[in-house]
């Protein structure tokens, strides 16, 4: 009698985006029961495909081939089946399994609405990394399910761009526009935020962190090194003249002075710039993840890993190689974006005639005084006096006074 094949899950990512689910405030996706959440899911008709493609790099691809591994797109993300079999009552992976191990997927934007609507900095063209989740111990403090590392302590040096999260005196805070003013009684529920941005290409093009730079010098410097010397790559820019550089490009794959391939792992990654008066900066991104097979356009990378030193809830298998009871499961919390709605009246002026200094919910030029989260469900306005301003319904940005503004016909 032939044997049968038999898969289980390994591993499951799960990638769930406030703009589809978390449409009542009252209500929020976080803190629903499991129950609740699943009917939300299904009624919401939740496709993260019809957004992103999630591709896994060339070496992630044939390790899975090898090893009897399968990669399964999901509504919601994605699912690593393997081949398994029992061995003395365990059930065990087929193929033998590495000690350490590390699976790598690229994130691509098919939606060109993506960013209108997703909570990521607009302006990222002066940082050379994309967004990383790992289930990696690299970095402590992770609330699971979640992947995303905590949030950066705020940096007074540091222009935050509107809706991006940082820790101000231990309280997850909110920037409400381009300028400083801060939101700080949002719930937090462990989103994805530009603390996650730490993955580096090896290919990558990028703007100097400074203006009108004449020169640049980036560094690469391998965490926790005992090497003697400690690792150290160094790349070097000049323009040659007063003209400032453009976009830059550097090539991660080999050592510039002995040729010698770089290893993927964490790196210290240093970006020294000076302009034609001599005048200098240095920008530092302590804890950068060197990543083979991520294409430039890549907007995420995802990393699985396995290796005994990870503790549990993070590990994929078992202390005896044997798979945890229903697999793993993790979470990716994309969060989405907040602009401030400005009314245009297309028929009678109804609210220029109101006196709008005396409400709560928009100013003098029919702008929201607070900024309200874009979802894909109608969340209308209560203006009072029987009227109900819409939501919108076209996914427009624009910059104006330091805020994000979208414009909504009434």
């Amino acid at each position: 009698m032939a044997s049968k094949t038999v898969y289980k899950r390994l591993v499951e990512v799960r990638l769930l985006h406030s703009f589809y689910l978390e449409n009542d405030v009252n209500a929020l996706f976080y803190t629903l029961s499991e129950e609740d959440k699943a009917r939300r899911l299904i009624k919401s008709g939740y496709d993260i495909q019809t957004d992103l493609d999630i591709l896994p790099t060339e070496g992630c691809a044939q390790f899975l081939k090898e090893h009897k591994c399968v990669f399964l797109p999901s509504f919601t993300g994605f699912v690593i089946a393997l081949q398994v079999e029992n061995v003395n009552g365990l059930i065990k992976p087929q193929a033998i399994l590495p000690n350490d191990w590390r699976l790598d997927f690229q994130l691509r934007i098919k939606n060109a609405d993506w960013l209108t609507f997703t909570n990521a900095k607009f302006k990222t063209a002066q940082s050379p990394l994309r967004l990383y989740w790992t289930n990696d111990n690299d970095i402590a403090g992770k609330v699971l399910p979640a992947l995303s590392v905590p949030l950066a302590a705020f940096d007074a040096s540091k222009q935050y761009e509107m809706g991006e999260w940082t820790l101000k005196s231990n309280v997850p805070t909110r920037a409400q526009d381009n300028n400083g003013q801060w939101l700080g009684t949002e719930p937090f529920h462990n989103y994805a935020t530009e603390a996650d941005r730490r993955a580096l290409p090896r290919q990558i093009r990028f703007d100097l962190p400074m203006a009108l730079a004449t020169k640049g010098e980036v560094v690469l410097t391998k965490i926790n090194d005992t090497g003697v010397p400690p690792f150290e790559a160094k790349w070097t820019f000049d323009s040659g003249s007063d003209t400032p550089l453009s976009k830059i490009g550097v090539d991660f794959s080999f050592n510039p002075v002995d040729k010698k391939i770089i290893p993927s792992g964490f790196y210290q990654l240093t970006v020294n710039c000076q302009d034609k008066n001599g005048v200098s900066s240095t920008t530092t991104f302590p804890n950068v993840a060197l990543i083979d097979g991520v294409a430039q356009n890549s907007f995420a990378v995802i990393e699985l890993v396995q290796n005994t030193g990870l503790p549990n809830g993070q590990n994929l298998l078992n202390a005896d190689g044997s798979l945890l009871a229903n697999g793993r499961v993790f979470e990716v919390r994309l969060q989405n974006r907040i602009t401030y709605w400005q009314y245009k009246e297309s028929r009678d002026p109804v609210l220029n005639v109101l006196d709008n200094a005396q409400n709560d919910v928009l100013d003098d030029s029919l702008v929201t005084k607070q900024p309200r989260g874009l979802t894909r469900a109608q969340s209308p306005i209560d203006f009072g006096q029987n009227i109900k301003l819409p939501s919108p319904t076209r996914l427009t940005i624009k910059e104006k006074d330091m805020r994000y503004l979208t414009e909504v016909v009434f």
